[in-house]
């Protein structure tokens, strides 16, 4: 799980909406990401938690987690204890929780249906959240969804055809206007892979549609990721530890956490989000923002803090 842990997570960033149109079964209009400190004082981190917008009026709190054959805690049991406290930043807004497991016998036995029993055999305690085995689903059933943000999962799935599926793949994934993205989406393929052999059919299949022509680049990404995989958590989490304390002392890093905030806490309609977004990025002094963060906190209403922001603006 350790050598796909990273590349998983940052084809999540960049397909979030295409994850949750999947996974919440309903067209999205936006996803972003959300960065909040749990009570108790745990993170969730940036690219597990979202809200998603299905209409100008409508959201819900989208929590994804990927896991491998092993946890050092029972993933019930921390399932559990994630979505209580991230019900209890927003009581107002609803909650999906999902959880995919990645490698060949991982979490076959969770159903994702569990409760504690009282003394007269009722249940004390419920709760749910979704499992997607991916190593038991049929590379052929992911395709058939038409979202090529999630066609780089293929990897981690059954394949039985490889020689017919990995062309319809690439031919899907040349559709993709946006060149920066059709080179994310291709390099996360790669980077997903485990069979060498259809690594090198994919290789050529990559340099025959000219969607990217530097194979050892791919080589290397893959490598990349079995380094990650060799240092499981330990460096991965001092080189996240050092991004996230730069990204804190950033003026960009304020602008999204009071960004992240209002959404938790005030649930803007998706046009008020964006009028506050624009105002918040237009802000460069550190100390104003320092006072928007304590508003976005302490506001009793959207309008409140508004006025606090226009009156920001003004200075």
């Amino acid at each position: 799980m350790a050598e796909t842990d990273s590349p998983l997570k940052r084809l999540l960033h960049t397909s979030i909406k295409d994850f949750a149109a999947w996974l919440l079964e309903t067209e999205v209009l936006e996803a972003h990401t959300i960065n909040v400190e749990l009570p108790g004082g745990d993170l969730i981190r940036t690219d597990q938690l979202f809200r998603v917008f299905f209409s100008a009026d409508r959201s819900a709190l989208l929590h994804i987690e990927f896991q491998g054959r092993s946890s050092h805690k029972p993933m019930k049991w921390r399932m559990l204890e994630y979505m209580a406290r991230l019900a209890d930043i927003d009581r107002t807004v609803d909650l999906a929780s999902i959880v995919f497991y990645i490698g060949q016998g991982a979490g076959a036995q969770d159903t994702g249906d569990y409760a504690v029993k009282a003394p007269d055999g009722t249940d004390s305690l419920r709760w749910h959240y979704r499992v997607i085995h991916l190593w038991k689903m049929p590379a052929e059933e992911l395709l058939a969804l038409d979202r090529p943000g999630l066609l780089p999962l293929l990897g981690q799935t059954r394949i039985t055809q490889a020689a017919t599926l990995l062309p319809a793949v690439i031919i899907r994934l040349k559709a993709v206007e946006d060149r920066e993205l059709q080179s994310r989406l291709v390099t996360s393929l790669v980077a997903l892979i485990d069979d060498e052999g259809m690594l090198t059919m994919i290789e050529k299949l990559v340099e025959n549609e000219e969607l990217l022509l530097d194979t050892p680049y791919l080589r290397r990404i893959r490598e990349q990721g079995r380094e990650e995989g060799r240092e499981k958590g330990r460096e991965e989490g001092r080189e996240e530890g050092r991004e996230e304390g730069l990204e804190q002392g950033t003026r960009r890093g304020r602008q999204q956490a009071i960004l992240d905030i209002v959404a938790l806490r005030l649930n803007p309609s998706i046009e008020t989000y964006r009028a506050v977004e624009k105002a918040i990025t237009a802000i460069d002094n550190e100390t104003v923002l320092e006072e928007l963060l304590a508003a976005a906190v302490q506001a009793a209403t959207l309008d409140d803090f508004k006025t606090k922001v226009d009156a920001s603006a003004k200075d």
